[in-house]
């Protein structure tokens, strides 16, 4: 919204190891399968802020708590204006 982040998408996969950690630590996905969409500020510094977590599935409100402190703060990169919003949606399966 409002602009570009570019590389969003390429930043969260590099962290997808350590974001799916952080839900099998905290109750993990109540199926198969989760998806959490998230909604978060990019200023010029570049990093995550104001994370909110809009619609949840499948996902325990501690995993969600989990993934919302974990991107919070954290480097997304430059935006090409300030601020923009960010929405995505993390799709989430269970280790076989």
């Amino acid at each position: 919204m409002n602009g570009d982040v570019p590389n969003v998408a390429k930043r969260l996969e590099k962290v997808s190891t350590d974001l799916a950690q952080c839900v099998a630590d905290h109750g993990g996905l109540s199926g198969a399968s989760g998806s959490v969409k998230i909604q978060f500020l990019v200023r010029v510094r570049g990093r995550a802020e104001g994370v909110e977590i809009l619609e949840s599935r499948g996902v325990t409100p501690d995993a969600q708590r989990c993934i919302r402190q974990f991107l919070k703060n954290r480097p997304i990169g430059t935006p090409s204006a300030d601020p923009v919003g960010v929405t995505v949606t993390l799709s989430l399966r269970a280790a076989k």
